[in-house]
């Protein structure tokens, strides 16, 4: 895999067929091409994605990355009402997807590199998919691709995104049953459910994150939102305090 990556044009030519336009008025046989090139491609490089020496690599190629998240997210396209359209697309953001959660396991440098490139795009890319694609499978590997890029230095980056914090509140507080139904339908092939990474992640975030910093306002309304009680209790010790401030005056 990795002579593969340095194969000089290899990855370039992946870019470049997966980046061929289309417009309403194409007939149906250009479209289905060029819906299944970037399908092939996104299959490509979700391969060269597994292997860890790639992982750096690769990720640092703003083309790629862009291109990944680009896909990641394409839910519509001329012709969407087709069937065969419908899975195209739905193969192409998996494939596009898990890639990029391959990229995000890598090392610290990496992950600094992605959750900061274009100020959170990738983040809200990941949001995007986590909170409304339809697919389970493509909302698992949104997860799993947020909970590896969640690290001590990237926690706040990552708490500053509302919508994200929003994704792991709701699959963390979502019911039982819609957690087993996720198990039984999931891919053999992937680790972990969305709850899992998601408590992997809100653990990571409750480590790197000290009630002292500004960003951890938006942290305490997940942290509130999972321990209700707790939440109540601190009102009360304000409030108790307040009390007794008043009483001393």
């Amino acid at each position: 895999m990795q002579m593969m990556v340095c194969t000089p044009g290899l990855v370039d030519a992946l870019i470049q067929v997966s980046c061929r336009n289309l417009h309403p008025g194409d007939p149906v046989e250009t479209t289905i091409d060029v819906l299944r090139g970037r399908s092939i491609a996104s299959r490509c490089l979700l391969n060269l994605s597994w292997a860890p020496e790639n992982k750096i690599v690769l990720g640092q190629q703003a083309a790629l990355v862009d291109l990944l998240a680009e896909l990641a997210v394409h839910r519509h396209a001329p012709l969407s009402k087709s069937r065969t359209v419908r899975e195209i697309l739905l193969t192409t953001r998996r494939h596009a997807i898990g890639a990029l959660r391959n990229l995000a396991a890598a090392p610290r440098r990496s992950k600094l590199l992605l959750c900061g490139y274009k100020n959170g795009h990738l983040l809200s890319v990941l949001t995007d998919a986590a909170l409304n694609d339809g697919d389970q499978a493509v909302k698992d590997r949104a997860f799993a691709a947020i909970n590896n890029l969640a690290i001590h230095d990237t926690a706040e980056q990552i708490v500053n995104h509302p919508a994200l914090v929003m994704a792991l509140k709701d699959v963390l507080l979502s019911a039982e049953e819609d957690e087993r139904d996720n198990m039984m339908s999931q891919d053999p092939k992937e680790e972990g459910t969305p709850k899992a990474h998601a408590s992997k992640t809100l653990l990571v975030l409750e480590r790197s994150i000290s009630p002292d910093s500004p960003a951890y306002e938006n942290l305490r309304e997940l942290l509130d939102a999972l321990n209700p009680s707790t939440a109540t209790d601190e009102e009360s010790e304000e409030e108790m305090i307040q009390v007794t401030h008043a009483t001393a005056v």
